[in-house]
């Protein structure tokens, strides 16, 4: 069984379109061994994004439990799904009242963020020092940073994403430990 920074060192050289995350393997590593621990561990993952990227929440909870994959459906949720009329609202004490909430639903979760980090969702996301951030425009520990200009952004977004998809199968399958 492999290491996970050794694993994600070969799975980035054998897929062209990684090549970018090579030298910042040591950021993702960690961020993403703590999300799936949290994960493997019966812990909900509740994907937030900020209103541009609704689309790729979509596409992770789509993906991560496609059914021919073969594997046992993982706790990926979406913020969108579950608090439908959360982005509409302002306040913190809203925001208190949808976290309750939360407490009450899942015995353990975490939010997994990715967007703007002046968006209003990011400051929902970041009041749990656990999170999974993937910020933009905003360097800050424990996150991946990410540029909202780059030009090749959802294309990284849905390389990150696969990379993500691969290590949950290498986890699973016991070529990769935590």
């Amino acid at each position: 069984m492999q290491e996970l920074l050794g694993w994600t060192l070969n799975a980035i050289r054998n897929r062209s379109e990684f090549g970018w995350l090579e030298e910042r393997r040591f950021e993702w590593v960690p961020l993403v061994q703590n999300c799936l621990n949290i994960a493997m561990n019966g812990s909900a993952v509740i994907i937030i994004t900020d209103k541009e990227r609704t689309w790729f929440s979509n596409y992770l909870v789509k993906t991560l439990n496609k059914p021919s994959k073969n594997r046992p459906v993982l706790p990926f949720f979406s913020i969108k799904c579950l608090l439908p009329g959360l982005t509409n609202l302002s306040t913190n004490e809203t925001f208190e009242a949808y976290t309750d909430m939360l407490d009450i639903v899942f015995k353990n979760y975490i939010f997994w963020y990715i967007g703007r980090s002046d968006d209003k969702m990011a400051s929902f996301a970041k009041e749990r020092e656990d999170s999974f951030l993937w910020l933009f425009d905003e360097i800050m520990p424990n996150s991946f940073y990410l540029k909202s200009y780059d030009e090749a952004l959802d294309s990284k977004l849905i390389s990150l994403a696969s990379l993500f998809d691969k290590t949950i199968d290498a986890v699973m399958f016991s070529k990769v430990k935590l």
